[in-house]
């Protein structure tokens, strides 16, 4: 329900613990025992942390689902604040999480599943995403999958990365321009269908390590003098004439 306050009619909405951050600055919001396996549907519109505002939102072990239905970002860190999501899924051909202007968002134990507009998920403007524990599997996208640009960070770690396919010949599986880094560890990248599985430009910084890439279409596209560091890489199976692409 969403009937504009806290504590009014049979419970509080997402967005009315969100709308808390106005005078609270910070909040944990955690879902009922009913909701245990349940798909929240949000339509138009997005949830954002902004201006210094820290928001934890945590649905580990209890099966919840977003699903985004129309226009715009699902969830959006922006302006030095701080977003954590744990244990959810999120879907729809309209969802999308991102940071912006200093903001970090992290992501633990969530399912990034069904997304189908241009990007993903999109770290900009010296912002910080972190990936961690993390399932991103069935999504076909026109751009890439995963980008940072602007001085961006984007950290991968212990994620699964499978079945995924991009729309357009130009799409990138992981883009990385304008001096962002990429970190890429202990991650598996399997069966994907892009054009390139990362394409970095633009002075961009990667460190893959302990990684593993097998039954993926496309290769690395490096332009524009990325410095990018392997360590304990494996490759395998792989659809291409090269791995790496000049």
């Amino acid at each position: 329900e969403n009937d504009g306050g806290l504590g009014a009619g049979v419970g509080d909405s997402l967005r009315e613990c969100l709308g808390e951050l106005a005078s609270a600055n910070s909040v944990n919001i955690g879902f009922d025992a009913a909701l245990t396996n349940t798909t929240l549907v949000r339509g138009s519109g997005t949830f954002i942390v902004d201006d210094d505002e820290v928001a934890d939102i945590d649905g580990f072990e209890m099966g919840i689902s977003l699903e985004k239905t129309s226009g715009g970002s699902v969830f959006s860190a922006q302006d030095d604040s701080s977003l954590s999501l744990t244990g959810l899924t999120i879907s729809g051909l309209w969802a999308m999480v991102g940071s912006t202007h200093e903001a970090a968002l992290s992501l633990n134990r969530c399912v990034l599943t069904g997304l189908g507009k241009s990007v993903g998920s999109q770290a900009i403007a010296q912002s910080a995403m972190l990936l961690r524990n993390c399932q991103i599997t069935g999504n076909e996208v026109s751009i890439s999958l995963l980008s940072a640009e602007e001085e961006a960070q984007l950290t991968v770690d212990n994620c699964a990365i499978y079945d995924n396919a991009g729309t357009l010949a130009s799409t990138s599986l992981i883009d990385t321009t304008d001096c962002s880094r990429l970190i890429l560890k202990k991650t598996t990248v399997a069966r994907n269908a892009f054009q390139k599985l990362t394409s970095m430009g633009s002075q961009s910084y990667g460190q893959i390590h302990h990684c593993t890439f097998t039954r993926n279409g496309g290769p690395f596209s490096l332009t524009n003098t990325p410095r990018l560091r392997f360590a304990n890489a494996l490759f395998v199976n792989n659809v291409g004439t090269s791995v790496f692409r000049g």
